[in-house]
């Protein structure tokens, strides 16, 4: 480079060029070479790799509910876990005994009864008592569980029905309106025979055990207001014994070798001797109700 690249000046200037050390040189050209960018890191931004988890995590779901869909599991088979075996039987209160045991599990017969709406149930005699309505009027039918049918025409009643209960020769019914327990007795054919009544009140509760019958009596036309137990002779169909117990016995049961009543108005339960028709203090249980 001369002097007259730099106007004003006498002397010769000198500029030294710098070559950077990885330039090449040659004859022809001078050609330098660009810095090599650093090389990206491999790991994913953080942000992105939250987007792919969630994206597969879906993927994932929505595979498995194809696949549930597609290939859905075995519905359980309800007889597996259903007890066939046959139940025991029993001996009927009627003597003779019940008739072949069913299988649980299942219902084996349902039993039109026409006109009949059934109200009640005893068991007794081979035969399951029904105690229904037809209309305004109480009628008593039997069903032969041999044959899943009813038998001869349903009995009708004087009165209104409201308990029923089978044993000692006979089937009892007794009867809230008047206060009365009717006795039947399919087997001889023998009319109803109407015990107790508006004068003599009794029931309406009912149960048979220990030879003999007995009602609650929580009509308050009864003896003691509403306080007794009455005893009823299957052989003379007559009272011959009554217990004062708790008020209002509105359920009564035989069993464990005692007659129990379920007093509701004192809540309390009154557990009789049935021999000696006796209660103590220590029989009247209160549950505080």
């Amino acid at each position: 480079m001369s002097s007259d690249d730099f106007p004003g000046s006498g002397h010769d200037v000198h500029v030294p060029i710098v070559i950077p050390a990885r330039a090449v040189c040659s004859t022809r050209r001078v050609r330098l070479e660009r810095p090599k960018r650093p090389k990206r890191s491999r790991s994913m931004d953080p942000r992105m790799a939250r987007v792919s988890a969630a994206a597969l995590g879906a993927l994932v779901a929505l595979v498995g509910c194809l696949t549930s869909v597609t290939n859905p599991s075995p519905s359980p088979d309800p007889s597996a876990s259903v007890d066939r075996s046959p139940l025991p039987t029993s001996p009927s209160p009627l003597g003779g005994s019940s008739s072949e045991p069913i299988t649980a599990g299942r219902i084996v017969a349902t039993i039109d009864l026409g006109e009949v709406r059934p109200w009640r149930l005893a068991w007794g005699g081979d035969r399951l008592w029904v105690l229904g309505r037809r209309g305004p009027q109480s009628v008593v039918l039997g069903i032969n569980p041999d044959t899943d049918a009813m038998e001869g025409q349903p009995i009708e009643l004087q009165s209104h029905g409201w308990e029923i209960a089978a044993g000692e020769g006979g089937v009892w019914i007794s009867s809230d309106a008047d206060a009365s327990v009717t006795r039947l007795d399919p087997a001889r054919a023998m009319p109803p025979i109407v015990i107790g009544g508006p004068t003599d009140p009794i029931g309406p509760a009912i149960a048979v055990g220990f030879g003999f019958i007995w009602t609650g009596d929580s009509d308050e036309r009864a003896a003691a207001q509403g306080q007794t137990v009455s005893r009823i002779d299957p052989h003379t169909n007559r009272v011959t014994k009554r217990v004062v117990v708790g008020r209002s016995p509105q359920s009564i049961a035989t069993g464990q070798g005692a007659v129990w009543a379920a007093n509701h108005d004192d809540g309390t339960t009154s557990r009789i001797d049935p021999s000696t028709l006796t209660t103590n203090g220590a029989s009247n249980r209160s549950f505080g109700f």
